[in-house]
This record gives C-alpha cells, structure tokens and sequence, in this order.
C-alpha cells in the first residue's frame, strides 16, 4: 500500500478526465493510510493532503468528511481556548480555504454533496457560537485564526449566489 506521501505525488500530478476509478482508488488510499494514524492528530498528513487534492472533483468521497471533520475539531479547540500548534494552525485556514474553493467552483452535480459535508447542522452550530462570541464578547477579534471562519462564510456565501433552495436553508440563515 502506498504512503499518504506517495500517494498524494500521484494526485498531483494526475489528470482527472482520464480515469474516475483510479482517481477514487487514491482517495481511498488517503482515507485508509488516515485511519491507520488517527487523522485528527495528524496535522502534517492533512496539510499533504489538502495541497493535493485542491482540484479534486470528486467531492462525495469520504476524505471530504474527514477533512470536515478535522476542520470541526481544530474550530472547537481554538473556540475553547486551546492552542494550536503551528501545523494545526495552518491546517485550520487551509481546510477553510478548500472549502471556500469548492464552492466557488460548485456545479450543479456536486451541490449536493458539498451541502451534505459541509453544510451539517453540528458544524454550523459551532460556526454560530463562535460568531456570538465575536461579536457579543470581542473574543477572537484579534486572533489570526479568525481567518478561517471568514474562508468558511465566504464560501458558503458562494454556494447561496443564485441557488434560492441554499438561500432558504433555515440552517445556514444565521448570518
């Protein structure tokens, strides 16, 4: 079995109109290597990962939650108070980035599967304490991390430019 290292070179360098299948098979590679090494304490591993799969379009696979996941994780700590080391720190804002990136570029065939990642009620529940908490108590003002709550809105600011049914979402009118 190929390394998370290995197999995300490949990624990079792989053109996507040639073969859905081996495409899924690297992804599933990524996923299974992940689980061996508990992927949300593998900062390092996660940030190869986001840098090859940028241009990715096959957004139903399970790496995609994983990533939600892992971005959900790093939101809770910092919204808690626990610090992030610098690894996790960068991972934060590149998840928050890749999200943002798939939105802008959403189509109509993979809405659904970016809405049912991303957009989950658990999520954005936490996205809305952590605004109240900015904006009520001025918590996280001035915090770098910040950054990757704006990414996430921007993005899902993107997905609600002309889809009606995404704009009436009761979940997502908190902002």
């Amino acid at each position: 079995m190929a390394t998370i290292e290995e197999t995300c070179a490949l990624l990079k360098n792989f053109d996507q109109s040639k073969s859905k299948d081996q495409l899924k098979t690297y992804l599933d590679t990524l996923v299974t290597e992940l689980n061996k090494t508990k992927p949300l304490t593998n900062a390092k591993a996660i940030q190869q990962i986001i840098t090859s799969v940028s241009n990715v379009n096959l957004l139903d696979h399970q790496l995609f939650v994983i990533l939600c996941n892992y971005y959900f994780d790093l939101l809770c700590r910092w919204r808690t108070g626990q610090t992030l080391d610098s690894d996790s720190s960068l991972v934060f804002t590149q998840i928050a980035i890749l999200f943002c990136d798939q939105c802008r570029s959403a189509t109509d065939n993979n809405l659904e599967s970016l809405k049912t990642i991303w957009i989950n009620e658990r999520l954005i529940n936490e996205i809305c304490t952590c605004l109240k908490e900015i904006s009520v108590e001025g918590k996280h003002l001035q915090d770098e991390h910040v950054t990757a709550i704006d990414y996430f809105l921007h993005g899902i600011n993107h997905l609600e430019k002309g889809r009606i049914e995404i704009q009436n979402m009761k979940l997502i009118s908190f902002y």
